[in-house]
């Protein structure tokens, strides 16, 4: 508890219980939470400031991610950013090429 805190339950001022914390050599601080170490943003790994990732392996994971294209169904590699631009634009599906595309949209 802080001064403020401990002068009300007593019912003293806070200057006294100031003047007798520091008489017994006590503090009357609130301790103040610790900062954990920052962590990569994949594995969770305690990581220096500016940095998001723990290793170059962890940065690729995380900013290219295994799709499917939505026609043919083949596993092809897509960067994370492109594929939640498609998501906010309204795309309904993910192809991997141009003409799988333009397939997709045919079958429709």
């Amino acid at each position: 508890m802080n001064g403020s805190e401990i002068a009300r339950k007593v019912g003293v001022c806070k200057q006294y219980v100031s003047k007798v914390l520091k008489a017994e050599e006590l503090t009357n601080s609130v301790p103040r939470p610790r900062k954990l170490p920052r962590q990569c943003t994949l594995c969770g790994y305690a990581i220096p400031k500016r940095q998001r990732f723990c290793s170059p392996k962890c940065r690729e994971t995380y900013l290219y991610l295994s799709v499917t294209c939505a026609f043919c169904h083949m596993s092809f590699i897509r960067r994370r950013s492109d594929i939640a631009l498609g998501h906010r634009r309204g795309y309904n599906g993910i192809y991997c090429s141009r003409s799988c595309y333009n397939r997709g949209q045919k079958d429709r």
